[in-house]
């Protein structure tokens, strides 16, 4: 059934654009208002509030990263003065033992890693503790693979991307731009496998990005059911993320492909 590039980026790209549309123009919390209250919902996701000053330099140099990349499309300088450096000084931080970091959003999936650590450590007696080092660290792997992608650095943009999904495995929005990343290698049994697990992550996503976490999780089945020739399937999904999203074009437009599809035969 063959589906173009185009189409994909069509379907997966522009959503990250679109979300941050809506938080730099005030739908959501804008993340310039953290440099004046050190606090933010951030770019898709929640960057603490912390009375430590340097993990306040560190959220606003991820903010600032983000208008760079999506911005000024400024890619290279994102990745050289922001982003490894932030990467690097999280990963050089001194921590007692050997303790397991997440990255959370929200505090619902915060308190799901310290649980699912506790009871790992409970069940063998040799679990490792748990540390949420907050929003901004896993964001600027993402941010990083978001760059690098832009910079045709595939393997790397993988590679910053499952470290992100490793730091935060129940954030949907991560998990959705593996999947994309899968797709675009034409695997689309596994891509349909990473959004469903998008789709099931959104329960962790905050109320905010709900909506938006899962139609782009539902457009991304879709799609790949469409490739595996599975229409009945990917009308479903399209049908389910407007029925959330009446205003989803996307998924509109992607009905009328299979209309046209199955006009064809």
């Amino acid at each position: 059934m063959g589906g173009t590039a185009a189409r994909i980026c069509n379907l997966h790209r522009g959503n990250a654009m679109r979300i941050i549309g809506l938080i730099l123009a005030g739908a959501l919390i804008a993340p310039l208002a953290l440099a004046r209250q050190t606090t933010s919902l951030g770019p898709a996701g929640a960057l603490r509030t912390s009375k430590d000053p340097a993990e306040t330099r560190r959220n606003e140099m991820v903010v600032a990263a983000n208008a760079l990349i999506f911005d000024a499309h400024d890619y290279q300088r994102a990745l050289d003065e922001k982003l490894t450096p932030v990467i690097r000084e999280y990963e050089n931080m001194p921590r007692k033992g050997d303790p397991r970091l997440y990255s959370a959003r929200s505090p619902k999936e915060a308190l799901y890693y310290m649980l699912l650590a506790a009871t790992a450590h409970d069940q063998s007696g040799v679990g490792r503790d748990a540390i949420d080092a907050g929003y901004a660290y896993g964001y600027a792997y993402y941010l990083s693979s978001y760059a690098q992608t832009e910079l045709k650095h595939q393997i790397e943009a993988e590679a910053l991307l499952r470290k992100a999904v490793e730091l935060a495995p129940m954030n949907s929005l991560f998990i959705g731009e593996l999947g994309y990343h899968i797709q675009m290698t034409g695997d689309n049994v596994g891509a349909l496998e990473m959004f469903k697990r998008a789709e099931a992550a959104t329960e962790y996503s905050p109320e905010e990005t709900r909506i938006f976490d899962k139609t782009r999780a539902l457009r991304g089945q879709g799609y790949a059911l469409v490739e595996l020739g599975k229409l009945d399937e990917a009308e479903a999904a399209y049908k389910a993320a407007i029925k959330l999203d009446p205003d989803d074009k996307k998924s509109k437009d992607e009905l009328e492909y299979i209309r046209q599809q199955r006009a064809k035969h």
